[in-house]
């Protein structure tokens, strides 16, 4: 039963394919927020309380 190794490699792949297009619709869904606030004038820091922002 050698078949092991190479099913943990499979599932080792799908599982990291799936990680990634997580990381890469949070990463979207993110930047459409970003923009969405840009648009309205928001900011997502303000200098009072984050120093080095907006410079």
């Amino acid at each position: 039963m050698k078949s092991h190794g190479k099913s943990k490699a499979v599932l080792s792949a799908i599982i990291f394919e799936v990680n990634l297009l997580q990381s890469s619709r949070f990463g979207e869904g993110l930047r459409m927020v970003q923009e969405e606030l840009d648009s309205k004038n928001f900011y997502m820091c303000n200098p009072d309380f984050d120093p080095g922002c907006g410079k």
